[in-house]
Formats: C-alpha cells, structure tokens, sequence
C-alpha cells in the first residue's frame, strides 16, 4: 500500500505583486521591512552618539526602577527579613548596574560631563532619580522611626553593609 503525503504548494511571490491584505505592492512593502532592519542593525551595532544615549538611557532606566521597586518594598515592610529582603534586592540590582555604568564611562568619557546637554528623555530619567533619592531620604527618616527596632537584626546589618559596598561601586 502505497502512503501518500498531502503537501501544501505556494505559488512562488513575485516583487510585482500586490498584497491583497493591505493593498500596497510587494515592493514596497519589502522596501520599508529592509530600511526598518537597516536602522535596527544600525543602532544594534552601535552607531555614534545615538547608542551612546540608548544604552546610557537603559542603565539610568534600571537604576530609576531599582529604586521603585525598594521604595515599594519599604512601604510594604513588616518583619526584619522583609526589611533585610528589601536591602539585599536593592544591593543586588546596585551590584549589576554599577559596572555597566562604569562601562559607559569608560566607553563614552562624555558622559561624566556636567555641561553636557543630554537629550530630553535621559534628562527625564535623571530628573526622576533625583526625585526618588530625595524621596527615598524623606521616607528613610519616617520608616526610620518605624523600623528603628529592626535594625539590630543581623541580617538587616548584613543587607545594609552590602549596599554600602555596592554604593561604593558607583
């Protein structure tokens, strides 16, 4: 007995043909798909000063959230290990954006200057760190008063001496 296979057979595509789902040509369409691929690649690889701002961009955004994240952990405190947790996370997200912004500076020594004119959405982004760590010391003083009794925990001290040192990386 002979066993047949169904096989599904495509007419081939031709760059002259139109797209019956949005009406515009073949060509067209694969012109816009290869320049959209070309600017990725372009920024992928690394191009001048736009990718010294994207990957500049992406560190402060990582650190604006690692400080979102511990403000919400620090409202959300109750015992000594959910204080010590919440230390630990910041320390470790700390620990992983120090080097890659060191990286950067290393990279791109511009960076560092104060009288650089960053674009707008880098200057946002420093605009809200800013903001958290002020932020964060205020509410550091009220959880302070809190959390005063947590502070002896061993693992609290450990979780604070960790991100001292990871604050040193920076």
């Amino acid at each position: 007995m002979q066993e047949r296979h169904n096989q599904v057979r495509f007419a081939p595509l031709r760059a002259d043909r139109t797209i019956k789902t949005g009406g515009q040509s073949m060509k067209k369409a694969l012109s816009i798909t290869a320049g959209i691929l070309l600017l990725g690649a372009l920024f992928a690889s690394g191009c001048g000063k736009g990718a010294m701002y994207a990957e500049f961009e992406q560190v402060l955004a990582d650190e604006l959230a690692a400080q979102e994240r511990y403000m919400e952990a620090i409202a959300n405190v109750v015992t000594a290990q959910d204080l010590a947790r919440a230390i630990d996370s910041l320390a470790g997200q700390v620990e992983d954006i120090a080097p890659r912004l060191a990286a950067l500076y290393e990279k791109y020594p511009s960076l560092r200057s104060k009288d650089k004119k960053m674009p707008p959405s880098i200057e946002a982004l420093q605009k809200k760190i800013e903001a958290n760590a002020a932020h964060m010391g205020r509410t550091g003083e009220a959880v302070n008063a809190k959390l005063r009794t947590m502070l002896n925990d061993p693992a609290v001290k450990k979780a604070f001496e960790r991100l001292n040192e990871a604050y040193m990386l920076l």
